[in-house]
């Protein structure tokens, strides 16, 4: 009935349903989650897309290391064989994702957030997000509720299935 999408790669995206329905919004942004204002670690304003995506924890790591040839996968994978800064980009990325995905649960209340892109193929990665949630929740009392989180169904693909319901809809052919 309600739920939010974010999908998560090179920036963040995302989808609205309310009472059933996609929510657009006055000027077709609804759901556009990554445009979210945050504020960055040098005080510069800065956008959800700009902190929390895939694209920018490979950043982080090329940044940090001086080699150019990351991507989120070999990023899980040197995680996973004991690689500290791969550890320490993942932390900050799921710790920023945490953030944005509390606001649209207080935001809109949502019975469900799903993430989606190519990351969230990775249990590690949804599991990782929804630690980082539950020690936002659990630290700050303010916080009563977390949300559900669980990946797309359709991972990378769950923008272009949700695009496709959406014109089958409005045409009226669903």
């Amino acid at each position: 009935e309600n739920a939010a999408c974010v999908v998560i790669g090179t920036g963040i995206g995302g989808a609205m349903i309310i009472n059933g329905k996609l929510h657009r919004g006055r000027h077709g942004l609804g759901g556009e989650f990554g445009y979210m204002t945050t504020i960055a670690p040098a005080k510069k304003l800065n956008n959800w897309s700009q902190l929390a995506s895939t694209g920018n924890m490979v950043r982080y790591v090329i940044e940090k290391s001086g080699q150019t040839d990351w991507d989120g996968r070999k990023i899980y994978q040197e995680a996973a064989a004991g690689n500290a800064l791969c550890q320490e980009a993942i932390l900050r990325m799921n710790r920023n994702l945490a953030q944005g995905l509390l606001n649209i649960q207080y935001l809109i209340d949502p019975d469900v957030i799903s993430l989606g892109g190519s990351i969230s193929q990775n249990p590690d990665f949804i599991q990782g997000v929804k630690k980082a949630v539950d020690n936002f929740v659990e630290t700050y009392e303010e916080y009563t509720v977390a949300p559900v989180i669980q990946a797309c169904t359709y991972h990378a693909d769950a923008n272009l299935y949700g695009a496709l319901v959406n014109w089958l809809q409005e045409e009226n052919q669903w």
